[in-house]
């Protein structure tokens, strides 16, 4: 095993949810065992066991009368159990596993009707295929030789690919057993190793599983422009089998197994234009007559006989039942990822293709480059848009971009990232700066300090002038002031303990904001300026001054020529703790990012202050209010972005003034289907029924968020308000899972989606009405949600 892989797997060993299997005195899947046994004893009379054998492929049927027949109830119970226990999308598995934490043997799809036919299959005593199914049912019996990795597909895969091994049957659990056989993983019970171990293998899935996404043919006969499916399913055939036929008919298969489809590509003059789905094929008479789709799925109308797949000289050699045909794109051939060295498909051919990139990603993978780039002219934008959109989450996406960084977490005490959070009473003094007290002994001292953009922006400004310069004159600034500031805070703590003697009984006794104060008991104790020492400073290191009694010349500082004395054995001081050694400073230009959450909900143009000019006129000096280290001066360079987001349905705050408009660019971020993306964790019936609250006739394919598409306010709008700016976004209607210690979501707990539609999606629709945002005749449909 490399070394990369050791660490991994070492960390996973110790993380919570391995320890929790680890640890446990009881086998991890009894309930599942139980259940499996008591469907096994179940006895049914001879009608219902022939009744059940010749429908075992009808789940549709089967499943309603599971449900709501006294004769089947039990049976269907049962068997949905043991489902229950093996597949994170069995049917009524939150009502039928009785874990806590809902835990399954496998998160792969395995659809339900495989499992309801195979299960059937095997309690009536007949043979059933190797795969998923099998694999379940052997392991709940025996858990010791069996794991939980239910896929043959995956099995051999980890064999080939991680194990460097040809899969058997037979000697599958050494294999597994002796690549972890290092790490000497000892569990409280012996029959929860496998299930351990199968679990870490998925963790490091990215070193072995290979995957297909669909196949790729090319068709310019233009029947695809005429098609219209006529019912739920349809048949599709072609003459050729696809490029890396077994490998890539396995492949196609687990992509079913776990997606419930694979996609069928159809292109022409170098684009996808129709897309298939695939829920099953065929590869000959005998396997479409064993399929037996007319019976399992179609009318008989839209299921041909076998004989008719042919057209002209072609005949068919690979047969696909489809539940879905639709129009896209047109999508280029050069956004999909070919599997392998196989080429793009000419007539008749299927290419197996690996992955590819939608128009919709392309859009926002486009969209997230326009907004850098107008990020980078601009230096201050705001994502605006209606609540759960995702702005704040794209702000951080976009910082991450900026700062070269590839995770959120890694955000998290960034030096060159900074998120804060506007409210009503937040201030110019909150922000830029301010006066803070500091106790110093029995006296309480009042101080000009820079606060959050102050010090962002100063720590921006460094990196920005050393990375734009490196003369000596350059390096020299930089050695001082760094050194300067060591100096300053050792005499800051000296003089806490005992005064600093500069000459006869004169002493230094404190130090201030921008000066060392000296001469306790004059009338009136004098200073040493900090920007004047530092003139000296540079002045002793370039020989235009000695230290000694003699006078400082005027022209390098009139303060320091009549206080000679003190500033002269204050410099002997700093001289004989540094020495410049000709050091020299570089650094790679760097981004900053400062993202302003909710920036409209304070008083902008009050809390900016002089830094509206500043905003536009980067690196140039604006005057601030407070004088902070001897300067008023303050400096917004270019390497600073800031990133503000905006809430266009919150009409609790006031308006953002045209002055600071300017200065901003604004980008709508508008809510959008994720359907395609997260799968079942979005609820795109909800989404839809709530986005046709504000749009007319709601489209799930078109993409509101183009500027080019018009969006047409609802019957349920009122008409003071426009629909980009209130219609509720995507994040209301993603499913949420517990979390574990680590902040991940826990798959096998998933939040009943009932309690945001309560708590979250209706309080703020019933608002909308209350504020006049939509009609009282939305009523109905909200309390239908």
């Amino acid at each position: 095993m490399e070394d990369s892989l050791r660490s991994k797997v070492a960390e996973m060993l110790t993380s919570n949810w391995a320890q929790d299997i680890i640890r446990s005195n009881e086998f991890y899947f009894q309930k599942a065992t139980d259940a499996l046994q008591d469907f096994l004893v179940f006895e049914v009379n001879a009608e219902t066991e022939n009744f059940l054998r010749l429908n075992k492929k009808k789940y549709s049927e089967l499943k309603l009368l599971f449900d709501d027949t006294a004769e089947l109830s039990e049976f269907g119970k049962l068997l949905l159990t043991i489902v229950s226990y093996c597949d994170s999308n069995a049917h009524r598995k939150k009502e039928l596993n009785q874990y806590d934490d809902n835990r399954v043997l496998a998160f792969a799809f395995v659809r339900m009707n495989n499992w309801v036919e195979q299960l059937i299959s095997y309690k009536f005593g007949e043979d059933i295929p190797d795969g998923s199914v099998k694999n379940a049912i052997n392991y709940m019996l025996n858990p010791l030789d069996n794991f939980t990795m239910l896929s043959e597909n995956h099995r051999q895969q980890i064999s080939e690919n991680l194990f460097f091994k040809a899969y058997k049957n037979t000697t599958f659990k050494d294999s597994f057993l002796e690549y972890f056989d290092e790490f000497r993983i000892d569990v409280s019970n012996l029959k929860n190793k496998t299930h351990l171990i199968t679990r870490i293998a998925y963790f490091l899935e990215k070193e072995w599983k290979e995957s297909l996404v669909g196949i790729m043919a090319s068709d310019s006969t233009g029947w695809l422009s005429n098609h219209q499916m006529k019912d739920s399913y349809d048949v599709f055939w072609n003459s050729k089998r696809p490029s890396g036929t077994n490998k890539t008919l396995k492949l196609l298969r687990e992509c079913i197994d776990e997606n419930g489809h694979f996609k069928l590509f159809y292109t022409s003059y170098y684009n996808v234009n129709y897309i298939a789905e695939v829920i099953d094929f065929v590869e000959n008479e005998k396997e479409y007559e064993k399929a037996n789709w007319k019976q399992n799925y179609t009318n008989q109308e839209n299921c041909p006989k076998y004989d008719q797949l042919q057209d002209d000289n072609k005949v068919a050699k690979i047969t696909f039942l489809i539940d879905k045909f639709y129009k896209v794109g047109p999508i280029p051939i050069n956004q999909f990822k070919i599997y392998k060295s196989y080429s793009y498909p000419t007539q008749d051919n299927l290419t197996p293709i690996q992955e590819y990139i939608s128009n919709a990603r392309i859009n926002e993978i486009q969209k997230m480059e326009n907004i850098n780039t107008l990020l980078q002219y601009k230096k201050q934008i705001i994502l605006q848009g209606p609540p759960g959109t995702g702005k704040t989450r794209l702000a951080k996406n976009i910082a991450l971009g900026m700062l070269g960084l590839n995770n959120v977490n890694e955000l998290q005490d960034n030096e060159q990232f900074k998120l804060i959070q506007f409210h009503p009473s937040y201030t110019y003094e909150d922000f830029v700066r301010g006066i803070v007290a500091e106790s110093k002994g029995d006296k309480i001292e009042y101080k000009n300090v820079n606060k959050t953009l102050g010090l962002f922006a100063e720590e921006a400004l460094k990196n920005y002038r050393i990375s734009s310069q490196n003369s000596i004159v350059n390096n020299l600034d930089i050695w001082i002031d760094e050194k300067f500031e060591d100096f300053k805070n050792e005499i800051e703590k000296d003089v806490e303990e005992s005064e600093i003697n500069l000459s006869g009984n004169i002493n230094l006794f404190k130090v201030e904001v921008d000066n060392f104060r000296y001469g306790k008991d004059w009338a009136s104790p004098s200073r040493i300026n900090f920007s004047d020492f530092k003139i000296l400073i540079k002045a002793v290191l370039e020989n235009q001054l000695v230290i000694s009694l003699q006078k400082i010349p005027k022209e390098l500082s009139v303060h320091a020529h009549y206080r000679y004395t003190y500033y002269n054995a204050l410099l002997k001081k700093f001289f004989e703790n540094y020495s410049y050694n000709g050091e020299t400073y570089s650094e790679t230009r760097k981004n900053y990012v400062l993202i302003i959450d909710e920036i409209n909900r304070a008083n902008l143009s009050s809390v900016l202050g002089e830094l509206i000019y500043a905003l536009e006129y980067r690196g140039e000096n604006v005057e601030s209010m407070y004088k902070v280290g001897n300067s008023n001066k303050l400096i917004l360079p270019p390497n600073l972005c800031i990133i503000g987001t905006m809430n266009t349905a919150d009409r609790s705050v006031g308006h953002i003034d045209y002055a600071i408009r300017r200065r901003f660019a604004f980008v709508d971020i508008l809510p959008k289907n994720l359907k395609s993306e997260l799968k079942d964790d979005f609820k795109d019936d909800v989404f839809a029924k709530v986005a046709s609250l504000f749009i007319e006739n709601y489209d799930s394919s078109i993409d509101y968020s183009d500027e080019n598409v018009v969006m047409k306010k609802s019957e349920y709008m009122t008409g003071d308000f426009d629909p980009k700016d209130v219609w509720l976004g995507h994040s209301y209607f993603i499913q949420h899972y517990e979390k574990s210690e680590k902040g991940e979501d826990i798959k096998e707990k998933p939040v009943d989606f009932i309690f945001r539609i309560k708590y979250e999606i209706k309080p703020i629709l019933e608002e909308y009405i209350k504020d006049g945002i939509l009609k009282e005749s939305a009523r109905s449909i909200i309390n239908s949600l």
